[in-house]
């Protein structure tokens, strides 16, 4: 789960209104007097958080999340400055107020079943949204070395939202975003296996084991875990398999921080991943690998996927 949130501190986030009040989201795809129309397009699905009285779940309809949150605001009355994916302000909350800034985590697993709040990690701008839910955070921050901003009013462990079980968690009719077959991987401190394969499948667990077969790698994963790949084992020397999707759906401006630690393969959204063996700790309830796309020696982002930006 970057400049990534340097980039995206005042990103915004998709498309769905779902007001909550006493624990009730009330659902609305209407326009609500933007000039962007969201009356189709995908559901997107925004949660406000550290926003006093807006706190809570909208959901709106729209071609990216830009668009529909701009939809889900304007329905609920709430003015906003939202422009290229960025937020400025939402309501009275202001970027750069203080030391608070706008901040928006993407979930990055593709359904709403057994979820996790592990799940959500810094995302990209909202208009390049790989996911369709979205929290957004008003709140004090710090940032690592890599320029990954982490909020101290965050899904992980600071909201006082029952966040996972409310709004599209609690729906029965939740549908994720579509995405391209094609899949990339980038194999990382594997030796000799280092760099990107390619293939076609269903979800990321069958395309990358098509990938291997094609390279000849032998591997044991199922129902979205990487048990081994080739001689790399978790577990031998203190060392795991890990993964991080790109949670942007484009790779124009690629940001190595748009990468963010993903779900079991098979529940995976966008369609670039990133698989790291490496030692590792456990911080903010989320696997922080020592080597992973943030300070990669590789030319991960000029080749690939991103070598045809």
């Amino acid at each position: 789960m970057e400049k990534k949130q340097m980039y995206a501190a005042v990103a915004a986030v998709v498309v769905v209104i779902i007001v909550v009040a006493a624990g009730v989201w009330y659902m609305t795809s209407n326009n609500g007097g933007s000039n962007e129309s969201s009356e189709t397009g995908d559901s997107y699905y925004f949660y406000l958080d550290g926003m006093e009285d807006l706190n809570g779940w909208y959901t709106a309809q729209g071609s990216d999340a830009e668009v529909a949150l701009k939809a889900a605001l304007d329905e609920a009355g709430i003015e906003y400055n939202i422009s290229n994916g960025w937020m400025s302000s939402i309501g009275d909350c202001v970027a750069g107020a203080g030391e608070y800034y706008i901040g928006t985590y993407v979930y990055t697993a593709n359904t709403v079943e057994t979820p996790s709040a592990d799940y959500f990690v810094n995302g990209s701008v909202l208009n390049e949204s790989a996911g369709n839910i979205i929290y957004v955070t008003y709140s004090t921050y710090t940032m690592d070395e890599y320029g990954v901003m982490f909020y101290d009013v965050n899904p992980h462990s600071t909201t006082d939202a029952n966040l996972m079980s409310t709004g599209p968690f609690a729906s029965d009719s939740y549908s994720p975003l579509s995405y391209d077959d094609t899949y990339w991987f980038y194999l990382d401190g594997m030796e000799d296996l280092n760099g990107w394969y390619t293939a076609q499948g269903s979800d990321a667990e069958v395309a990358l084991k098509a990938a291997l077969d094609e390279a000849g790698i032998e591997y044991n994963i199922s129902n979205g875990w990487v048990s081994s790949i080739g001689e790399c084992i978790p577990g031998v020397g203190d060392k795991y398999i890990g993964s991080f999707v790109y949670t942007s759906n484009t790779t124009d401006n690629a940001y190595q921080t748009y990468f963010g630690t993903g779900p079991a393969l098979n529940q995976a959204i966008g369609n670039i991943v990133y698989l790291t063996y490496s030692t590792y700790t456990f911080v903010d309830y989320t696997m922080s690998y020592d080597l992973n796309p943030y300070n990669t020696t590789s030319d991960l982002m000029t080749t690939g996927p991103f070598a045809t930006a």
